[in-house]
Parts: C-alpha cells; structure tokens; sequence
C-alpha cells in the first residue's frame, strides 16, 4: 500500500475524483489535469506543515483495485502515462516492467542523434549526469561555436 499518512489516503481519492470529474465512466483515456512528473500524474497535500506527493495512477489502482504488493509496478497499458482510468492499469513485477517496457525505449533513444541524425550517437555523460542529447559530432561543433571557432 502507498504510505500515506493516516486518514489521508480517501481525501486524496477524493480530490483525484473531483479533478477528473468522478469516476472514469467509459473505456476512453482520462488525462490528470494537474501536474506531472516524467509525464506521470502527481497530487500532493499538505498536512501540519510537511508536504506529501503521491503518482495519481498508483492511489487509483489502490483505490479500485487493491494493493501493490512490494516489488511490483502499475503500468499503464494504454501507454499514456497522465491516464487516470483504473481499467487501464496492469500490475508487473517491477523488473519485468523495466525489462519489458522501459528497456526498449531507453535502447529507441541511442539508435541516432536527434540534432544531426548520426546513427553512431550515444549519450554523452559527465559526472553521472546526462550532457545533452547530441552525438560527438554535435557536441564538438557546439563547443567550437561557443568559442568562436568555426
């Protein structure tokens, strides 16, 4: 079960409900019309002064379905991460759901670089963080244009 502190797993169920207009009625995707998170539905609520975020689609499926049990994932098999519709859930196993879904786009992402289209592209990382999304190609002219080389 998501940890939500005590009493506050319904208010936030009933906040969700009155966001998206009550319960989702027809097969059809329902967008969270609030924020998000990688895409991913967030609501939060402030209680004596400490601030809690909670992924919509996990307090949903909790909600109409049941709990998610230690080491499993919600996915949304329509493929649209803001999708509020409790119909739309699947429970994985969270390294069958990185292996199977997350896996394959993380690979879609390396095939060439989005700037000049090179197929050898590959992330470039520094410090443990991503540097840009450009090949080296890309990264080189960048580097010799904010220098003032041509």
């Amino acid at each position: 079960m998501t940890s939500t502190p005590p009493g506050l797993f319904q208010t936030l169920i009933d906040r969700i409900h009155d966001r998206i207009g009550g319960k989702p009625l027809d097969s059809n995707c329902t967008e969270w019309p609030g924020a998000l998170n990688r895409g991913y539905g967030r609501i939060g609520i402030k209680r004596n002064g400490e601030q809690f975020s909670f992924y919509t689609h996990r307090l949903l499926y909790e909600a109409h379905v049941g709990p998610i049990p230690d080491g499993h994932e919600v996915h949304h098999h329509c493929e649209n991460r803001s999708c509020c519709n409790p119909e739309h859930f699947i429970l994985i196993d969270g390294h069958e759901h990185r292996r199977q879904f997350h896996a394959p786009l993380v690979r879609a992402r390396g095939v060439a670089c989005p700037r000049c289209g090179a197929d050898r592209w590959k992330q470039r990382y520094r410090n443990g963080r991503l540097n840009g999304n450009r090949c080296a190609d890309c990264h080189a002219r960048a580097t010799r244009n904010r220098k003032g080389k041509q």
